[in-house]
């Protein structure tokens, strides 16, 4: 499998919506060495993808986020406390490019080359999204969607079924399997899936962070 042969993506969305009630703090302000994740993250992607944006539950997240980070695409959820899915709908409706690579704001290693691998099994097939999986699973949260999900997540909302990780289900969006001897040598030696799924989600995550480096 070959990442497409560009410079950079069209666009990356960090979800940044979520309470962060384990970690007892809005997740996109933790520090990361001086700086708020959301601003690392943000400057990361943008690396990779022309355009970036921040999903978010509501204008006054959105407020401190665009403090920041400065001037940032904002998707405010429509329907706040829906959780993750709700923020793929979200940007989703409000882009004008066809689909998107998201990220959840609690996973802090990001990887250019997985970005790219699963941007390009998102248009092969039916051309709805890709997910990645390895030994523990599906990792929906480090996904490309697209609009061509956007019934299926409306439908899934109405009916109050908001795990994000169903997405990997639905016809067109292909699991790619990062442990398979081709992906991995697409991505290269130095991929550690541990690390690139490497969750922010308590107080005790942020300190295995900051002591095993901030860097994959």
């Amino acid at each position: 499998m070959t990442p497409p042969a560009v410079d950079r993506l069209p666009r990356a969305v960090v979800l940044a919506g979520g309470r962060g009630r384990r970690m007892g703090a809005d997740k996109a302000m933790l520090d990361a060495g001086g700086e708020p994740l959301i601003r690392r993250l943000v400057a990361l992607l943008r690396e990779t993808f022309h355009g970036v944006g921040v999903s978010v539950a509501d204008a006054a997240q959105g407020e401190r986020i665009a403090a920041a980070v400065g001037e940032v695409d904002l998707y405010t959820d429509a329907s706040p406390g829906r959780g993750p899915l709700e923020g793929v709908r979200s940007a989703l409706a409000a882009i004008d490019d066809d689909r998107a690579f998201f990220l959840a704001v609690d996973m802090p290693f990001f990887h250019a080359g997985l970005a790219r691998v699963l941007w390009s099994a998102s248009l092969e097939g039916g051309g709805r999204g890709a997910v990645p999986r390895w030994e523990r699973g599906v990792e929906p949260a480090c996904a490309v969607y697209s609009k061509g999900l956007l019934d299926e997540i409306a439908a899934a909302i109405e009916r109050d079924d908001i795990a994000l990780r169903q997405a990997a289900t639905w016809p067109g969006v292909a699991e790619v399997d990062v442990e398979a001897a081709t992906v991995r040598e697409t991505l290269g030696a130095n991929f550690r899936p541990r690390n690139v799924f490497f969750n922010l989600n308590t107080p005790e995550d942020l300190e295995a962070w900051k002591t095993r480096g901030r860097t994959e």
